[in-house]
């Protein structure tokens, strides 16, 4: 009875040391996903492939509320591009959470520069005078004069009141040196190069985007633009066509690859493709409409004024 006693006693011990140790390799078994994933999309970022990189991120956050590294790692992917406003939303949702020593390093430092952005934009608001532009861009460029805005935000501010394209271009020059991460600026600066016509800077514009992001929509729309306006029709379709299969019909992209398909003499294809369009509500532009009946040309299409905030 005594040694039954010992055998139940010993096996009783393995059984409580056993729990603890099946629920941690269970807790791993579980954990070790997301952390691969993370890991992945951090190997995605250091190759400038951000969107790949952020589109594996959100999968991940919205699968797993409360897998704070995940976050991180997304709200560094929207800082590294300059999306800041996405980057903001993700910082919200990491408030007062429990956040590793490193994870909490990386809050602060975009917390700290995100503050900064907000507070300067929100004075610029505040001075805001559309009926007075000269007032307006004056007292805009007096906040220069003082270290606590944000100088890459008042540049791009400054571009809004600009009365020339040459002064919007120096202040968007301006402006991406204060802040290299700012894709947005780059699109307006490379396609108010392509306005006035000085084609070779715009393409030096959009490629050094893809410096930065080498997935960014602006750049390689911007590239595939230029390829449609100078150079062969069949490459231009290639790289529309790769831009429009990433990021589907946003702003002008399906209008280029429509005007893509024209020169490459698929009309048929073009009307296809604009009928589809329009069955989910994308509205074409009157220029592109005219570009594509042959009542103006690309060069009036993609170099006036008022294609440059695409």
């Amino acid at each position: 009875m005594k040694k039954q006693n010992n055998k139940l006693k010993k096996a009783y011990i393995a059984a409580v040391v056993a729990v603890p140790v099946v629920v941690a390799i269970i807790a791993l078994i579980l954990i070790l996903p997301k952390h691969t994933t993370v890991a992945n999309a951090r190997t995605l970022m250091a190759d400038k492939k951000y969107y790949d990189a952020i589109n594996m991120l959100e999968q991940l956050c919205e699968q797993n509320k409360t897998f704070y590294k995940g976050r991180v790692a997304l709200l560094d992917a929207y800082m590294a591009i300059g999306s800041y406003d996405k980057a903001d939303d993700v910082l919200a949702s990491l408030k007062n959470k429990e956040l590793s020593k490193k994870d909490a390093e990386i809050y602060d430092t975009h917390l700290s520069f995100l503050n900064n952005y907000y507070f300067t934009i929100s004075n610029i608001s505040n001075i805001w005078d559309s009926s007075d532009f000269d007032g307006t861009r004056q007292a805009i460029k007096d906040m220069l004069n003082e270290s606590r805005y944000m100088q890459s935000v008042i540049y791009w501010y400054l571009c809004g009141t600009s009365e020339t394209a040459q002064e919007s271009i120096e202040n968007l020059e301006i402006c991406i040196e204060k802040d290299p991460r700012m894709l947005s600026a780059y699109l307006a600066l490379g396609n108010l190069y392509r306005t006035v016509g000085d084609i070779e800077s715009a393409r030096n514009v959009y490629k050094a985007a893809l410096d930065v992001d080498a997935t960014d929509c602006g750049g390689l729309y911007g590239l595939g633009v230029l390829e449609l306006l100078t150079g062969d029709p069949s490459v231009a379709l290639t790289k529309i066509q790769a831009v429009h299969d990433m990021y589907g019909n946003v702003n002008y992209i399906p209008e280029a690859l429509a005007l893509a398909l024209i020169e490459n003499d698929q009309g048929e294809q073009a009307d296809q493709f604009i009928a589809a369009c329009k069955e989910t509500e994308y509205t074409f532009s009157q220029a592109f409409t005219n570009c594509s009946l042959g009542l103006s040309s690309l060069e009036d299409y993609y170099m006036s004024q008022a294609n440059t905030e695409e």
